[in-house]
C-alpha cells in the first residue's frame, strides 16, 4: 500500500452483507490503530465489501513498516466475526503529500 494514494480494499465474505449490523475495518502499524473505517463508510453489494482510503489516511502510514488490516463484524442475530489479519508493507512515494 502506497502512502498518499487512494487504494480500495476489497473483501469477499461467505455471507450476504445485508446481515451485517455493525462493522469496522482496522488498519494498524506497530500495534497501534492508524485508520478505522466503520460500516457507514463501506460499499456493500451481495457478499462483497469495498472501502476506499483517502490520501490523508494513507499518509499516516510509516513507509517500510508492516501494515495489518482486519475486518470485524456483528451480524443482526448477534454473531460476532473477525477476518484473518492481512499483512503488507507501507510503501513510500517520491512526491509525498496530498495532490
Amino acid at each position: 500500500m502506497y502512502r498518499a494514494t487512494t487504494p480500495t480494499l476489497k473483501f469477499e465474505l461467505p455471507l450476504e452483507t445485508n446481515t451485517i449490523a455493525v462493522g469496522y475495518i482496522t488498519i494498524a502499524q506497530s500495534g497501534k490503530t492508524i485508520v478505522e473505517k466503520p460500516l457507514s463508510s463501506w460499499t456493500l453489494q451481495g457478499k462483497n465489501v469495498k472501502v476506499v482510503l483517502t490520501q490523508e489516511e494513507t499518509m499516516k502510514l510509516v513507509p517500510g513498516l508492516n501494515v495489518e488490516i482486519q475486518m470485524r463484524i456483528r451480524l443482526a442475530d448477534g454473531t460476532a466475526l473477525a477476518s484473518k489479519i492481512f499483512s503488507l508493507t507501507a510503501e513510500r512515494v517520491l512526491k509525498d503529500g496530498e495532490i
